[in-house]
């Protein structure tokens, strides 16, 4: 995808991308190919998806395609799609299969710059007048004090209100959170809050618990090396009396 290239949105796009979130990508607008990556990953405006397809010679269909190869090729059994945009039902995968498609989004670092970015500008080439203003649904890039690398939210009357992110969490280091079926888009939040405290918490324990061990082991070794030292000084002492 060439990211300064210019795409027009078409009828094509509306449809695609028909019954998901608001949009602001007007039929006919010609708009860059980083506009509309930022337009997708961070408000899920769907007529950005079908037009980036289309910017690299691919209709939905062969997309589709090209998304569920990639899929197999990265081992992931449990997911298949059946539209670009996740608006329809037989899109499927699991929690841990969903955590391995990001991890090789945020280790691409185009991706990783846009999904970690809190609020877009820009304007269309055409028309020129019109400004638009994109904002992270992902609510840890404007809350969450850790680094986090990035993360996408989704819904559909079937899967419920989803989330995944990727974050670095003290005592933990890298991790990857993927809340799947909340009842709204704030609990989706919640829920993940309560996942982290969880890690947090654990990830703390097994901190303290290699520290402890490590201190056991030193103290071990000290006596070791003490009892030795000990047995030497006692043999010298004996031998000189010998002698």
């Amino acid at each position: 995808l060439k990211l300064d290239a210019v795409t027009t949105i078409t009828a094509s796009d509306a449809k695609v991308a028909s019954g998901g979130c608001r949009t602001r990508l007007l039929k006919g607008m010609k708009v860059r190919n980083r506009d509309l990556l930022h337009a997708a990953l961070l408000a899920s405006d769907n007529r950005a998806i079908p037009a980036m397809g289309r910017a690299v010679g691919l209709t939905p269909r062969k997309l589709v395609a090209a998304m569920n190869a990639r899929a197999r090729k990265l081992g992931l059994r449990h997911t298949r799609f059946r539209d670009p945009v996740g608006i329809h039902h037989g899109n499927v995968s699991t929690a841990y299969e969903v955590a391995k498609i990001l991890r090789v989004a945020v280790l691409n670092p185009v991706l990783q710059r846009v999904m970690r970015t809190r609020t877009y500008f820009f304007r269309p080439v055409w028309p020129k007048r019109r400004a638009i203003n994109y904002y992270n649904t992902n609510a840890l890039v404007h809350k969450l004090r850790y680094p986090v690398y990035g993360g996408k939210t989704g819904f559909n009357n079937r899967a419920g209100y989803c989330f995944a992110s990727a974050m670095r969490l003290p005592g933990v280091g890298p991790a990857l959170v993927v809340v799947l079926g909340s009842t709204s888009k704030t609990r989706r939040f919640a829920d993940f809050y309560a996942v982290l405290k969880r890690m947090k918490r654990k990830g703390v324990t097994r901190s303290r618990a290699r520290v402890a061990r490590r201190r056991k082991v030193r103290r071990r070794t000290r006596k070791r090396a003490r009892r030795r030292t000990k047995r030497g000084r006692t043999g010298t002492l004996v031998a000189d009396s010998e002698e």
